[in-house]
């Protein structure tokens, strides 16, 4: 982020496109790539966990490839979109949430009945995505 008089300005790395624009595109992915990004969305996830964030709206559309013209990062994965996230605290007790709060079709049953989440709801969403990007549809 950089400031120039009185416009600031935020640079961001360009990105390509979306799993959910692959599953657009070719119905369902073949489980060498679904097994090639869950490595990586696992690994951020770990990551981010271990700093106090929870993701919250994991989906396809969430999940970026890297730019395909450059060859370091087009089989990189990056994760966006963390405008609902949120810290937590491990609570012997889990508490209530006052509104549902991501994307109801990957969202974990704990999501669904209003309790609170945890690193277990994002790995819960995440194995959601996982099904969905092999199979191309939930059950």
């Amino acid at each position: 982020m950089g400031h120039n008089q009185s416009y600031y300005a935020l640079v961001m790395q360009f990105l390509g496109k979306d799993l959910g624009h692959y599953i657009k595109t070719f119905r369902k992915l073949s489980l060498k790539t679904v097994l090639m990004v869950a490595d990586q969305v696992l690994e951020i996830l770990e990551n981010i966990h271990k700093k106090g964030i929870l993701h919250k709206d994991l989906k396809p559309e969430n999940i970026m490839m890297g730019f395909y013209g450059d060859k370091e990062s087009r089989n990189v994965v990056y994760l966006i979109d963390f405008g609902i996230a949120n810290t937590y605290e491990k609570k012997i007790k889990p508490s209530m949430m006052q509104n549902f709060v991501g994307t109801t079709r990957f969202a974990s049953i704990n999501a669904h009945r209003y309790i609170e989440g945890s690193p277990r709801d994002d790995l819960e969403s995440f194995g959601y995505v996982m099904l969905y990007l092999l199979d191309g549809s939930l059950p």
